[in-house]
């Protein structure tokens, strides 16, 4: 019972999906991976315990958020590669040109100023990179339908 409950808290049960969007966005052969918007990490911690050697940078402008997603990585003894950002989606601290891919699993359609934020999420993409994002276009999440838009630079 122990284990299903921690499988719920990693996905959300939403796990299928989650494989389909994730095998889209090439994460697994990205070397670098940008989550923009993580929240409660749900998406954040599923990439990191399917790939624990990926290289994860998750940006979210809570503090709040960041600190519980660091105790879901210590209660799962994952995430010897991912750091944790606190900072606004609209002024990405990274350098131009740093990541494979940047993914956010609805983060990206919760910011206000949302052109901005991904006109710098595509900043911080190599050439060749991909910008994926996916997001309820209604209330509710699973009542709504999805919006998954999906950029290579």
């Amino acid at each position: 019972m122990k284990r299903i409950r921690e499988e719920r808290v990693a996905s959300g049960d939403l796990s299928e999906l989650w494989d389909a969007f994730v095998a889209m966005s090439r994460v697994e052969t990205a070397e670098e991976v940008l989550d923009v918007g993580t929240g409660l990490g749900a998406m954040l911690i599923y990439i990191t315990r399917k790939w624990p050697d990926k290289i994860l940078l998750a940006l979210d402008i809570s503090y709040v958020n960041l600190r519980a997603v660091r105790e879901k990585l210590r209660y799962f003894r994952i995430g010897g590669n991912v750091h944790l950002v606190v900072r606004d989606a609209l002024n990405m601290p990274f350098k131009d040109n740093v990541f494979d891919v940047v993914e956010s699993w609805f983060g990206l359609g919760n910011i206000v100023g949302f052109r901005r934020a991904v006109g710098q999420a595509h900043r911080v993409l190599r050439p060749g990179g991909l910008l994926r994002g996916i997001w309820g276009l209604g209330k509710g999440v699973l009542k709504s339908p999805l919006l998954c838009v999906q950029q290579s630079r």
